[in-house]
């Protein structure tokens, strides 16, 4: 016997989240606050100026729910403290796969860089070869802007020939040594 019936069937999808990880390039995560804009992949504007770790005690975290089926991307628009802001677009994608769980993307910041110059000038007439060439030591320490604490070594050696060809006219000579590329922060450079 057929019983005539009526099946309603509602094709609904569910709608998807997603947690983005601000993390250093060493993997620690970075609890200075970052802001981002969520895009979908044709450059339409989702939601703007969400920050990490602004509703989850600087853990880094920024979290992001009842996302459409699509594709996405964040953009950092400011930077944490001692970090340079990225250009680097985040991607994910909402679909049926995706959307019954969270997904997880990491952003990897690298921390701004600048260098320092120590120079040491000194008289001709202070220099006696005899007693050996004189070299310099300088020491670099400190803490990132990002609180991470640093030490750089560097020195310089005045030869003489160096000295012969390098004395100004009031008689001294100096040389300079570079830290390159060291991250921005707070240092104390001893002799």
């Amino acid at each position: 016997i057929i019983v005539d019936q009526e099946v309603w069937l509602t094709n609904e999808h569910k709608l998807g989240s997603v947690e983005l990880l601000k993390v250093d390039e060493d993997e620690k995560v970075i609890s200075e606050p970052a802001t981002y804009d969520l895009y979908k992949t044709d450059g339409t504007l989702v939601a703007e100026s969400l920050v990490t770790g602004k509703d989850n005690n600087g853990t880094g975290l920024l979290r992001v729910d009842n996302l459409e089926w699509g594709s996405y991307y964040f953009l950092e628009k400011i930077a944490p403290d001692g970090y340079g802001l990225s250009s680097e677009k985040i991607r994910f994608t909402v679909n049926a796969l995706s959307s019954s769980t969270i997904q997880r993307v990491k952003a990897v910041d690298k921390e701004e860089t600048t260098y320092i110059i120590a120079t040491k000038k000194i008289k001709v007439d202070d220099i006696n070869f005899d007693n050996g060439t004189p070299s310099f030591f300088f020491h670099l320490e400190g803490t990132t802007t990002a609180g991470n604490k640093k030490v750089y070594n560097r020195s310089v050696t005045f030869s003489e020939e160096f000295v012969n060809n390098h004395t100004d006219s009031k008689g001294y000579v100096s040389l300079s040594v570079t830290f390159e590329n060291r991250p921005t922060g707070k240092y104390v450079l001893s002799e």
